[in-house]
């Protein structure tokens, strides 16, 4: 039988105790999605975000939890994370529109392997990303997304794209950071961009690496510490090729 489907258009979590649990409910959210107080774990199938206009997504207060994300708004139009932070423990998956977080840390974390991938036009930006996985890995094949500030992968988690392109942008100093004890690398992207739009600074801690291609585009500065970064293919630096 198909999985329970819920549908909403605007949603607020407000529990002044408590926990509201979904674990086989496949969920889609067309309006704003606030959770003002209390905890949402959904374990199961897909949260799915839809909209034909701009529309937000706030956590105010408590934790919320995702297995699966998908966000498919309309062309043109993005779900907008405006307040605090979410886990994620499944699959990401924007197929349409975009969804650009503004605030708080978005985390990847639990222990089944996941996928972070872009298979639309539209804009995945992250403010700060974490991936906290146990034992396993996040992997990517399309995934093409922007961080504003940090990324790291930590504890016994692994970040692998064999595809797509990581871009770093925004106007506040920011760092990839590789503290992962799966060994090295374990953060390894596909195409990796520096774009900040002030002069600010990259600092890459730890061994990261880039299969595809690295350039530093904007008006900061990339610093590679405790390793550095591993690259076979050309590097690209505010337009010159560096050998």
């Amino acid at each position: 039988a198909a999985a329970p489907q819920l549908t909403f258009f605007g949603l607020t979590l407000n529990k002044s105790a408590g926990v509201v649990v979904s674990s086989t409910e496949s969920w889609t959210v067309a309006g704003v999605y606030t959770n003002t107080s209390g905890d949402l774990i959904n374990t199961g199938n897909t949260v799915t975000f839809t909209g034909t206009a701009n529309r937000a997504f706030a956590v105010n207060g408590g934790t919320v939890q995702f297995n699966n994300l998908t966000v498919t708004m309309s062309a043109g139009f993005d779900r907008n994370h405006t307040a605090g932070s979410f886990n994620i423990i499944g699959n990401y998956l924007c197929n349409g529109g975009g969804f650009n977080s503004t605030t708080g840390t978005t985390t990847f974390d639990g222990g089944a392997a996941a996928t972070l991938d872009h298979t639309s036009a539209g804009v995945t930006t992250f403010n700060n990303l974490t991936i906290n996985k146990t034992a396993v890995g996040l992997t990517s094949t399309t995934g093409t997304f922007t961080v504003s500030i940090n990324m790291v992968v930590q504890g016994t988690s692994t970040y692998t794209a064999t595809g797509g392109t990581a871009t770093f942008g925004g106007a506040t100093a920011g760092n990839i950071t590789n503290s992962s004890a799966a060994g090295a690398p374990q953060m390894t992207f596909f195409n990796l961009t520096i774009n900040k739009t002030a002069a600010v600074t990259m600092i890459a801690d730890g061994v990261i690496s880039a299969n595809g291609s690295f350039s530093n585009a904007g008006q900061g500065s990339f610093l590679a510490s405790a390793g550095g970064l591993q690259t076979p293919w050309q590097v690209n630096q505010n337009g010159t090729l560096v050998t």
